[in-house]
């Protein structure tokens, strides 16, 4: 599968629109259960869009168990820089992803996922020479 880059438009919106737009996106996620949030973005974001949002989740919750930058940037197929620039963002604006780490600590199929997802970076992190932490479940 190949996967492009979405486009992005340079022509900003105004505050109150921006801020309407954000509020009507808000509502209509915090409505849908979860089958029909995943219709929702299936339709609303490409798979390009979809992935790279399931990506920067992803190096947040990875970085929050300690797994080093560059073994998460390279089994993630994201750069060192996108890495430092989420892990930067969970420094700032800390609260929404504090929410995002309760909601996966609470939810057995979640925890699953961070399993898979620390499997997959175990092995490059053993060969880098450091470890992952075992008893973070």
């Amino acid at each position: 599968m190949i996967i492009t880059m979405p486009h992005v438009s340079k022509r900003k919106l105004d505050t109150q629109t921006h801020r309407e737009v954000s509020r009507m996106l808000q509502l209509i996620l915090g409505k849908l259960n979860h089958q029909e949030v995943d219709l929702f973005l299936s339709s609303l974001l490409s798979e390009t869009e979809r992935t790279m949002i399931a990506k920067r989740l992803a190096v947040a919750v990875l970085l929050s168990y300690g797994i080093k930058s560059n073994v998460i940037a390279e089994k993630l197929h994201v750069t060192f820089e996108t890495v430092n620039r989420i892990k930067s963002s969970t420094l700032l604006k800390p609260k929404g992803y504090k929410l995002a780490y309760g909601i996966i600590a609470k939810d057995q199929m979640l925890t699953e996922i961070k399993k898979g997802l620390l499997r997959l970076v175990g092995y490059v992190a053993r060969a880098a020479g450091g470890r992952v932490t075992p008893d973070i479940f």
